[in-house]
């Protein structure tokens, strides 16, 4: 187990890869950007992926083959009930600025989009 947490760990981050216009600078340059790689992995199969351990004979051991991934909550310790019977929680953030009457509006029409995708009341 805490093999597998040390390699999702090693390869779940996001790094720095350094930076345009950096020291030194070339005279007159007035551009200075770090570099940022995108390693945040997303799907299932991503994870699955990450090796865990390299075997002798050079094959790798990778989560796949001693795990399942799958999309999941991101915290098992809520239960929700509407009406006395299990549902989904939804947080929704307003944006900084936004209107909230207008935020509210455009979710409860985006919902209305997608009737066929809720189970039955």
């Amino acid at each position: 187990m805490a093999d597998v947490v040390a390699a999702i760990r090693a390869h779940n981050v996001e790094v720095s890869a350094g930076q345009f216009g950096g020291m030194p600078a070339v005279k007159g340059q007035r551009l200075n950007a770090s570099i940022i790689v995108q390693t945040l992995l997303k799907t299932p199969e991503e994870f699955a992926a990450i090796p865990i351990r390299t075997n002798p004979d050079g094959s790798f051991v990778r989560v796949r083959d001693v795990a399942r991934t799958e999309l999941g909550t991101e915290r098992y310790d809520r239960y929700v009930l509407f009406d006395g019977k299990p549902a989904t929680g939804l947080a929704v953030r307003q944006a900084a600025g936004a209107n909230a009457l207008d935020t509210a509006k455009a979710i409860k029409a985006k919902m209305r989009t997608c009737p066929g995708t809720f189970p039955p009341a």
